[in-house]
């Protein structure tokens, strides 16, 4: 089997995410300041993940949980720290669940954590991303829902994030800039955002379409 190459922003540390959608990012966090604890799903080499943090003074920086499996290259998880570390950034800010998204979701369900800002940095795929946006059911009122991939390259994405708010009115825009959508939550939906349906769509349109 070939070994899957090494991303570029292994060696560089830099965010995966464009600047455009880093800097739509960044501005929401300085100007809304989430309350703490917050959600990253999917880490690279914590570029953004850094950048964040970096919004804060170390004693009012945020608790982050990171869910990712962290096997996308090897020492995946060491090059974040020294990532974090190389730039004055506290680690112990920063949990990490290595699992993927489907495995860590219920769990979280059942243990009730709310989190004021929740960062969708991984999936492309349509039903990968469905599933991903059922993380809004934690999100608290008024806590911003971030979702990357969100662009022509990505058209799986597009039409999740489409669904979703359609039938989500709840989520108002707040931001969008180059690949990222920010969604600023203003109600709690009486039911789940995302739904049976919606899972069924995705998975028809994945056999169907390829998506």
């Amino acid at each position: 089997m070939t070994p899957a190459a090494v991303p570029r922003c292994a060696t560089t540390l830099n965010p995966e995410l464009d600047r455009a959608a880093l800097d739509a990012l960044l501005d929401q966090i300085r100007r809304h300041r989430p309350r703490s604890p917050w959600l990253k799903i999917g880490a690279a080499a914590g570029g953004a993940l850094r950048d964040m943090l970096l919004c804060f003074d170390d004693e009012q920086a945020p608790q982050i949980t990171v869910i990712d499996p962290l096997s996308d290259f090897p020492r995946q998880k060491a090059t974040i720290l020294r990532n974090l570390n190389r730039h004055g950034v506290d680690e112990q800010k920063v949990l990490f669940r290595l699992e993927t998204s489907r495995r860590a979701l219920p769990r979280e369900l059942r243990a009730g954590n709310r989190y004021g800002l929740i960062l969708l940095d991984r999936a492309t795929s349509l039903r990968d991303m469905t599933h991903d946006l059922a993380w809004a059911r934690l999100l608290q009122v008024r806590g911003l829902l971030c979702v990357n991939h969100v662009d022509d390259q990505h058209r799986a994405v597009q039409r999740a994030l489409q669904r979703f708010k359609t039938v989500n009115p709840q989520y108002e825009l707040a931001a969008k800039a180059g690949a990222m959508q920010i969604l600023r939550k203003t109600a709690r939906p009486a039911k789940p955002e995302i739904r049976f349906g919606d899972r069924l769509y995705a998975l028809a349109r994945s056999v169907v379409g390829g998506d």
